[in-house]
């Protein structure tokens, strides 16, 4: 097999578990740690989208970011925290700004879709359609 010529990302794990137990443990232990963490970066994003995003602008891409990663884990994503924690219409809301942000916002949408038939409907349900085909 060839080589990458790129590095594992910094963050990257060096070494995945191979017991099927240690793994399922770790998976847990993510997500858990990741619903913990949704109240903060909630509180964080909806304190900029009522400021009219006028704010900071680098943390709010930065806490966009972290859910979009949190939203990626393959163990137990925190898709009901999130939507519970009313960042769905953020999300939404964030598609009409610019830059990095819009982009890190539909991908937390789309992450959100890939979880049950009802968090797709949550996301429908809340208007995302016509904004995310304004990105087309």
């Amino acid at each position: 097999p060839q080589k990458s010529r790129f590095p594992p990302p910094a963050d990257a794990a060096a070494e995945e578990p191979t017991d099927p137990a240690a793994a399922a443990a770790d998976a847990v232990a993510n997500a858990c740690s990741a619903a913990a963490e949704v109240p903060r970066l909630a509180s964080i994003v909806h304190e900029y989208v009522r400021g009219g995003c006028c704010g900071d602008a680098a943390a709010a891409l930065s806490t966009v970011t972290r859910l979009r990663k949190l939203l990626s884990l393959s163990g137990g994503p925190p898709i009901d925290e999130c939507i519970s924690a009313g960042l769905v219409p953020v999300f939404i809301h964030l598609l009409g700004g610019a830059g990095a942000v819009v982009f890190e916002a539909a991908w937390c949408l789309t992450n959100i879709v890939s979880g049950t038939t009802d968090h797709a409907k949550a996301v429908v349900d809340a208007g995302a359609i016509p904004p995310l085909l304004n990105l087309v």
